[in-house]
């Protein structure tokens, strides 16, 4: 892969050193880029390109032709540099105008799938900020990830101040090469879990991930986007079969590599942690992280069809039965009645789904989600239910039956229930919280 490295000059007359890299010495030079090519590098390549970032000023200007004669000791062309203009920096117009040119190289190389190396050893007032807010923008709007990017600064402060380095014999001047790139990677992560936890999906995280080659992590991240998308498109069943304890894992690896951004690691953990439920309660978790993230319409169907699975689960019946899902649905429906048209409606009720659901109604009496002290059958105690568990599920499973139509008639009824969308999100919220108290 052709490499693109991004550099800068100033105007001062640089110490000759020799800098290190990775166990290596470079020759003695006063320019970090020589060393950079000779030591990082191995070499220059036909394809590869050195990009000078140099404002007009003559001393800038004088090390600039030093430098490209230095180069031409490790076989680097003409056709392999390109210098190009910047300015000082003085002004709010002069930081703009060098933003828009630095970051426009960064755009550039990335698009063109070239490795890039940013050198800002010699960078001066803004322009490392400048360099690093290129770059995010830069990868914004790349679709490459931070594996193609090296950040590198030549610390001959690490010998000591100037005068220090001229006193001291050049044997003896050996400064490090110091890569950053660890921190643009913090910035990366960063982002893309604040994308994650503020809108619950992230294509930025998952494009980070599919550089990584841990089997564990690469699985565990597998899972979160099979979270998101059983989320979004209300997949009750795979949330429920989702390795939460995997995730986290795979959370806590990430930890120990980045420990510097802790607190990044703890939110996304806070994240999925709240599925750490019982499999038949998850969509408890998952509907909270629809009412966080706005998306009502999938948050009220997994609601109702995760209430019907959980007296499913209750009652020990088959969760894909769905002529059975269908009765314990018009049970709910029925329960949701004022008492007497209750009665009217189970009068005329067909045999076979009276059948049906009475058999429900006799399990849920047995496990007291029915007035069970008052009545001697539990017929009885769900036709005259007032405040029993079960009515008061009853009466969020009418309440987000109400929400369900309106989102599916997108409002257009003559008597829209609710009448707006701030308390159609309050009145699914109020329905959450009821659930929860009850289920919880």
């Amino acid at each position: 892969m052709a490499r693109s490295l991004l550099t800068f000059l100033g105007s001062s007359n640089y110490e000759r050193v020799h800098y290190l890299w990775m166990n290596k010495e470079s020759t003695l030079t006063e320019f970090v880029q020589f060393a950079i090519v000779e030591l990082v590098w191995g070499g220059i390549g036909e394809e590869d390109e050195i990009v000078v970032f140099a404002t007009d000023n003559a001393g800038v200007r004088r090390n600039l032709t030093l430098l490209m004669e230095r180069l031409k000791k490790l076989e680097v062309s003409n056709k392999n540099i390109r210098v190009v203009d910047i300015k000082q920096g003085r002004t709010q117009e002069e930081i703009s105008f060098n933003f828009r040119v630095i970051s426009s190289e960064i755009v550039r190389i990335l698009k063109g799938e070239r490795e890039l190396y940013l050198d800002i050893t010699h960078s001066f007032r803004s322009i490392p900020f400048l360099s690093l807010a290129g770059l995010v923008y830069a990868t914004a709007l790349s679709k490459n990830s931070g594996e193609k990017i090296t950040v590198l600064y030549g610390a001959i402060e690490a010998l000591g101040n100037i005068k220090e380095v001229r006193n001291m014999p050049e044997k003896k001047r050996k400064a490090p090469i110091f890569d950053l790139t660890k921190y643009v990677e913090y910035i990366e992560w960063s982002l893309a879990v604040n994308e994650f936890v503020r809108f619950g999906y992230s294509p930025s995280f998952e494009k980070l991930v599919s550089c990584e080659s841990e089997e564990n992590l690469v699985e565990a991240f597998g899972s979160v986007k099979l979270l998101e998308e059983a989320i979004f498109y209300s997949r009750c069943e795979v949330i429920k079969k989702i390795d939460i304890e995997q995730i986290r894992n795979g959370i806590r690896d990430l930890a120990n590599r980045f420990r510097d951004i802790n607190e990044v690691w703890n939110e996304f953990d806070r994240k999925v942690q709240s599925f750490e439920l019982d499999a038949n309660k998850r969509f408890l978790a998952a509907a909270t992280w629809c009412l966080e993230h706005n998306l009502i319409q999938q948050g009220v169907t997994i609601l109702q069809e995760g209430i019907i699975s959980f007296i499913i689960s209750m009652i020990q019946l088959d969760d894909k039965d769905r002529n059975l899902r269908n009765n314990i649905s018009y049970m709910l429906h029925i329960l949701g009645l004022e008492e007497r048209k209750r009665r009217r409606v189970w009068q005329n009720l067909e045999e076979d789904k009276r059948n049906m659901i009475e058999a429900v109604i006799s399990r849920l009496y047995k496990l007291n989600w029915l007035e069970s002290d008052s009545y001697k059958d539990g017929i009885e105690a769900f036709l005259s239910c007032r405040k029993c568990k079960l009515g008061e599920l009853a009466k969020s499973y009418r309440s987000l039956t109400d929400i369900r139509n309106d989102l599916n008639h997108c409002g257009v009824r003559k008597n829209p229930k609710p009448k707006s969308v701030k308390e159609l999100r309050e009145r699914f919220k109020e329905s959450l919280n009821d659930i929860e108290k009850i289920i919880a």
